[in-house]
């Protein structure tokens, strides 16, 4: 008695493996954070704007490679996209904390020179 292939295997993910439907799925976010930073390239015009665009330039960065080359869960490449995202994520939140601290202070001075 032959057993009947079942005729959707190839979409239901495994314990390992990505479905082929994963790498589609995942450029709609990717061309949309590529979008946005092309707008945002354009219309830069402050600090926190090139801030915001080199976040997004990473997270375009770390989307192409996890749905471009990431064919597999618990892959070398999985976990140096996670690693990736948070060494840049660190770096983006410092530099912008300290934009806003000395942004913060100027405006401290500021209103210090106007009072006296």
């Amino acid at each position: 008695m032959r057993r009947k292939k079942n005729i959707g295997h190839d979409c239901f993910a495994n314990d390992v493996d990505f479905t082929p439907l994963t790498n589609y799925v995942g450029t709609i976010p990717l061309a949309t954070s590529v979008l946005a930073f092309i707008v945002l390239w354009f219309r830069r015009r402050s600090v926190l704007d090139l801030w915001v665009a080199v976040a997004i330039l990473a997270t375009v960065v770390e989307q192409a490679v996890a749905c471009l080359f990431i064919v597999s869960r618990y892959s070398v490449g999985a976990y140096a996209v996670r690693t990736f995202s948070v060494i840049v994520s660190t770096i983006v939140l410092s530099a912008m904390l300290s934009e806003f601290v000395r942004v913060y202070a100027s405006l401290v001075r500021t209103n210090q020179m106007l009072q006296a």
